[in-house]
Order: structure tokens, then sequence, then C-alpha cells
């Protein structure tokens, strides 16, 4: 620590800062009060944005209230968003009433991701003393994004979870929401509140909208988890499961069954016969459904009592395309058009050829057009790809990962993955350096024009198409 903290002082070199301030920012319960000031300098003060965010997401492990004020009246201020959201994750390490007021300044952020992660502190900080705000928050202000008012109503259902007039809003919310993100957000919202169980069901059971259904029996999955679930409900959710389940859906069995195989639930007793599971087991096939197989035969190992199966490992079956590598040049571009505007790529074929080819396929055949970004965590990644929307999707094939030398920077395009060889179709772009993602996800771009639409992207936002430049 002494000699990371050393490596902090403005002199050195960028990587040698960022290298010491990302080692304490993931150094897990380090003590770093003593170094506090050199710290506290380096994340106000480097003239590295990437030094400054990791620098204050170091500061978590600071138990000095000098750290709270640093963030909440200057840090919370950098002229970067991204700084802006790491000095939102820290301040949620203290006591809400200490840093209540910077979280909620920042829900009227100019950065719709900023206000996304204030949103969620003060959803999962939620209480009776600040009802009256919150519930002023969503009356008074048209302005704010759907994400942020959906958490401003979850933290609303998590102070009363029996409000029924809330309840009655959030689902007339849903029935007349045009936006399938949004919906599945209000879904999960509804998912505090044990009144809304018939509700969700419906919407979970009643929609061919993989958002949608995939959401609701998230919210199910997570009623079960609550201590004070009602008894009265638990075998007509277990049928619920049961049907789901049957669906052959991926997420649908995912979900359930780290359910109904968990042993605190005692779902044996629940169930007269397993043969629903083989059932969907057999409607399964690799490697496509490696995960829904995974997941159904723990949960019939657990039904009978066997020992763990092993783990299928997943065969990649769809070899490089060589004639297809040979003719993409090795500063091969690709324009991402978005709502949002155009994203120039860069394409790694020489250190990621098969990931290349492999997108490149797909580009031509205009597989990504009109998909969406299902998935943007707030200074992290920006995700799309999906056929389904919601994350569980993809086609019948899967490639080798690609672990080059390449290191995850700012706007760095990489494949997503359920593990090794499992990539299909699916990536993602990076807002900032994530070194933690290092050999672990395959490489194969980086943005060259367009970062700043990048770090506007928002969950459900369109890809008009991607071309070929």
């Amino acid at each position: 620590m002494q000699r990371a903290v050393e490596l902090l002082y403005p002199e050195n070199t960028f990587e040698s800062r960022f290298a010491a301030a990302y080692f304490m920012a993931r150094a897990a319960n380090s003590s770093i009060d003593e170094h506090l000031d050199s710290i506290i300098g380096s994340a106000m003060y480097d003239r590295s944005p990437f030094v400054r965010m990791a620098s204050t997401s170091a500061l978590r492990n600071s138990k000095d209230d000098r750290t709270i004020n640093a963030l909440a009246q200057t840090i919370i201020k950098d002229s970067d968003y991204r700084v802006r959201i790491n000095a939102l994750r820290t301040l949620r390490n203290y006591e809400f009433v200490k840093v209540q007021e910077a979280v909620f300044e920042a829900l009227y952020d100019d950065n719709v991701n900023v206000a996304i992660t204030a949103a969620s502190i003060i959803e999962v900080n939620a209480n009776s003393d600040l009802q009256e705000r919150i519930l002023s928050q969503i009356e008074n202000a048209n302005s704010l994004n759907w994400r942020v008012k959906s958490s401003l109503m979850g933290a609303l259902l998590s102070i009363d979870s029996k409000n029924e007039i809330w309840i009655k809003q959030i689902k007339s919310k849903i029935d007349n929401s045009s936006n399938a993100y949004e919906k599945a957000a209000l879904i999960n919202v509804l998912g505090k509140s044990f009144l809304a169980y018939d509700f969700i069901v419906t919407k979970t059971l009643g929609t061919d909208e993989k958002v949608i259904s995939t959401a609701g029996i998230g919210a199910l999955a997570g009623m079960r988890e609550k201590e004070d679930f009602p008894s009265e409900i638990e075998t007509a959710l277990a049928d619920v499961f049961r049907q789901g389940i049957l669906t052959g859906d991926l997420a649908m069995i995912g979900t359930a069954t780290s359910v109904i195989s968990d042993p605190k639930y005692n779902y044996r007793e629940l169930y007269d016969t397993i043969d629903f599971l083989y059932e969907a087991k057999e409607k399964l096939e690799l490697p496509k459904d490696n995960e829904g197989l995974q997941s159904l035969q723990a949960a019939i190992d657990y039904f009978e009592n066997n020992e763990k199966t092993e783990s299928v490992v997943n065969d990649y079956n769809h070899p490089i395309n060589w004639e297809l590598v040979e003719t993409i040049k090795s500063d091969a571009q690709v324009k991402i058009i978005t709502e949002r505007g155009s994203i120039t790529v860069e394409l790694m074929v020489d250190t990621a050829p098969g990931s290349v080819a492999n997108f490149i396929d797909l580009v031509r055949n205009e597989y990504y057009n009109s998909k969406n970004f299902h998935r943007v965590v707030p200074n992290f990644v920006a995700q799309g790809g999906c056929n389904r929307g919601d994350g569980w999707g993809g086609e019948d094939y899967s490639i080798r990962s690609e672990l080059g030398p390449a290191k995850y920077g700012e706007g760095y395009v990489g494949m997503a993955s359920a593990g090794k060889d499992t990539e299909g179709t699916q990536w993602f772009i990076t807002h900032s350096p994530t070194p933690h993602l290092d050999g672990r996800y395959s490489i194969f771009g980086r943005v060259i024009n367009g970062m700043e639409v990048v770090h506007q992207l928002e969950v459900g936002d369109r890809i008009i198409s991607i071309e070929e430049i």
C-alpha cells in the first residue's frame, strides 16, 4: 500500500499512477486512512480522469469523515461524469443521512447515468423519513429519466409495500407504456409487494416479450426470497415455476430452477413428480442451451438426492472462417449506427480473427439491425447483440474465446461470455478502463470515433444498423 501511494505522485507516468489507484480500488478491506490525504488528492486533482476514477473508488475503504466531505463537496462535481458515478458509489458505503443531500442533488445531473446511479442508491436506503421527499421528486420532475423514476418508485414500495395507491399507479404505468424495458423495470419494482403477485404472474406467463417475462420470473423469484413470504401462495408459485420451466425459455428455466432447487425452500414437498424437469431438458440442445441444461440437471440432482453432476464443458462448434479472415484488412472498421448517433469501431482481426470474422458475418447478414442495447451499467459497459433483448439470447452455435494481449481501456469492444468458448452474438463496449476483464473476455475491437455516443447510450436504445466502412 505504501508503494502504491508513492506511485500516485503526479511526477510518475500515467500507467504507474493508474495501476496504483486501480490496485487500491480493487483491494478488499484495505485500510487507507493513514494515506488518506494522498488518495483524496489523487481523486480530486490527478490530470487523468481514469486515475481520479480509481482513486475515488479506493476511498470506499476509508472510515474517516474527511472522505465524505471530499466526495460530497468536490469529487461529485468533477467534470467527468464517470468520476461522479464512482463518487456516488463510494458514498453509499457511509451512513445515508450523512450523504443524502449529495445523492438527491445528483438526481438532476446533466448525465443520465449519474442520475440513475443516484436513484439506485436512494432505492436501497429508502426509509419513512424520506417518503415525502421521494414523492415530490416523482411528482414534480417530469424530466426525470424512466430508469430514475422506476428506482424512486421502488424506493416508495420499499418504505410501504402495501400502499395500494402506489401499486395501482405502477400497474397503470406498465399497462400504458410502450417501452418494454420500462415495463420490465416497473415489474421488478412491483416484486417488492406481495399484493402485486397475481398481476406479475399474468404479465410473466401472458406475454411473448422476453424482456417482460424475464423480469416477471425474476420478480417472482425475488418474492420467494423474502423472509415474510406468505405461505398461502406457496403452492401456486410452485406451479408458476413449473409452467415457466416447461416453456423451454432459458431465462425462465435458469431463474425458476435456482429457487426450486434451493434446500431452504423445500420444494421437494411441493411437487408430486419432477417429470417436468426431464421434459424441459429434452427440449434443449448444446451448445446454445448449455446454461439451461446445467440448471435443469442441478435441479434434478437436488430432487433425486444425486451427487452433483459434473458440468458439461461447452465445445465451440463454429470454427474460424479463415477464408473470410483473409479478406478482412488489419485496420478494418465498422460504423454502429444508433438512435443516439454513430460509433466507429476498428476491428482487431490480427489478434481476434475468429471473433472478428463471426462479427463481420453477422453484420453482413444484418443480424444486429433493430436490436437493442439491453444492458447499460453506468461507467462499466453498454452491451448489445441479444436476439431476445434481455441478455439470455444467442444462436445455435458458439465460438472460441480469444484471450490475446489486448487490454480493456476506454471504448474497447469485447465478446460477452458465460465461460470459456461460449461466445456468440453478444458484445459490449467499455466506458472506461476495466483491467479486471483482461484475459477473461475476448477483445476484438476499439472505438476510434463516437465515444461521446457510447457515453449517452441507455437501456433499450436501438441499433439501427452496423455497416462496414
